[in-house]
């Protein structure tokens, strides 16, 4: 049952500062975002090492995009640490493959030779994708508030490889947290297929946001709300 001011434990998506979560804050559950921009040397491993060192035993723990990785990982290393994981616009491999829906290879190398040859007009237009269809100058000047700068753009960078390198779904087949993952149906970052995620673990709950988009937390914030408080009422 759902304590009052309950705590989750968030991690943000690839770009994004945690603080971009603190519109999800309400009266029943309190967001305690962990950023991982200053382990953007290490490995995936050892980012999730370091931030398991923050979640108390028996925790809830939610992963936007890239953040939606370094979740699955913790939950994989740290089964005694999240009792319940919540993924929003992620899955366990974010690159397309043969029979797995996902981002397309040549556009992620497209990306990140971009990212390199105009930093800021490039996370201009991820920011155009990641609210796409949505057209509100307000939301993407909410994303615009929480986004990383240039002065890191080799942190970012390196942390680019990662999220295009990792495939963890042996890690997701074997989860043991009960899992809520939310998909946005219009999601144009990240590509992504129910059935293929619930062939790859059966136990998982997945959600469908028809007309969302990679930022559907902010523009549906009260159905997102509502989601991730009867998941945590859930027995």
């Amino acid at each position: 049952m759902l304590n009052q001011e309950a705590k989750i434990y968030a991690i943000p998506g690839w770009g994004f500062q945690a603080s971009v979560f603190n519109m999800l804050n309400n009266e029943n559950f309190h967001i305690d975002g962990l950023d991982y921009i200053h382990l953007s040397q290490l490995t995936l491993t050892e980012i999730a090492q370091n931030l398991s060192a923050s979640l108390a035993e028996q925790s809830v723990l939610l992963g936007w995009s890239f953040g939606g990785l370094l979740a699955i990982k913790i939950s994989a290393l740290f089964p005694k640490k999240v009792k319940k994981l919540i993924l929003l616009d992620s899955q366990p491999r974010l690159l397309a493959s043969l029979n797995w829906t996902g981002i397309d290879q040549i556009t992620s190398k497209n990306f990140e030779k971009a990212l390199q040859q105009g930093f800021k007009k490039q996370m201009n237009w991820f920011i155009r994708l990641v609210c796409y269809p949505n057209r509100s100058p307000a939301i993407r000047q909410v994303l615009k508030q929480h986004l990383f700068q240039e002065s890191i753009q080799q942190e970012l960078t390196s942390l680019l490889s990662l999220l295009f390198d990792a495939d963890l779904r042996d890690e997701y087949r074997n989860l043991d947290s009960d899992v809520l993952h939310i998909i946005s149906e219009q999601d144009m970052v990240i590509p992504q297929n129910r059935i293929q995620l619930t062939a790859l673990n059966p136990r998982i709950n997945t959600r469908t946001f028809p007309g969302t988009e990679h930022a559907g937390f902010l523009t549906n914030r009260v159905a997102y709300i509502d989601a991730i408080k009867g998941f945590l009422n859930a027995n």
